[in-house]
């Protein structure tokens, strides 16, 4: 039974193949990384950070390792022109796995400073940081990058074909346990109700 079991464990998260849809898979992330630093870089708060109030500020994520103490405008500058060229060294594949871990700790430090002043954490910045936390170790980057080029124009032997398909799969698996929490946490709280239409068919809307 447990043979059997990691067997199918295996079988489902590396199987042979999956080359094409890992890069495609890292090259949307990456894109949805960038459109939220887009985002992010019109933050007044990330604009003005040393005019920004510090009294009403209440750390979260990352920025709950500093304590009380807020990170310098100079930090904050820095870590998103970090998250930038870390994320476009993504989106081309260039040294894909160490881009991935530094966009995704640089970006998790402006993210987690631009909501430290409103009550809740914006529902937009989940997915792709979760995305990106999903693709932590990919080698998705020897497909359609320059890590693959690379390897590929040094004469080595290429990664092996059952070490791709599990990118697009955690992602998909984190995506859609996002998804869920969600819908589990309003359908607790009374946030969801169920509103006939106009042809008798029923909708589910967000209050």
């Amino acid at each position: 039974m447990v043979n059997a079991l990691a067997v199918g464990w295996r079988r489902y998260w590396f199987p042979a193949g999956g080359q094409k849809s890992a890069a495609a898979v890292r090259i949307s992330v990456a894109l949805t990384v960038l459109a939220s630093l887009a985002r992010l870089q019109g933050n007044p708060l990330l604009l003005h950070a040393a005019a920004a109030p510090r009294a009403p500020s209440h750390p979260v994520g990352v920025l709950l390792l500093l304590g009380s103490t807020p990170p310098s405008p100079t930090l904050l500058a820095l870590a998103h022109g970090l998250a930038l060229v870390a994320t476009l060294a993504l989106l081309v594949g260039w040294r894909t796995r160490t881009a991935a871990a530094l966009a995704l700790v640089s970006m998790l430090l402006v993210a987690s400073f631009s909501v430290s002043f409103t009550p809740d954490w914006p529902h937009d910045l989940n997915l792709p940081l979760l995305a990106l936390l999903a693709l932590q170790g990919t080698q998705a980057g020897d497909v359609l990058g320059v890590d693959g080029w690379w390897r590929r124009r040094r004469g080595l032997l290429a990664p092996l074909a059952d070490g791709f398909a599990w990118t697009q799969r955690l992602v998909q698996l984190v995506a859609a346990l996002m998804f869920l929490a969600a819908a589990a946490c309003k359908l607790g709280a009374g946030h969801f109700t169920l509103r006939p239409r106009a042809r008798g068919q029923h909708q589910c809307r967000s209050r």
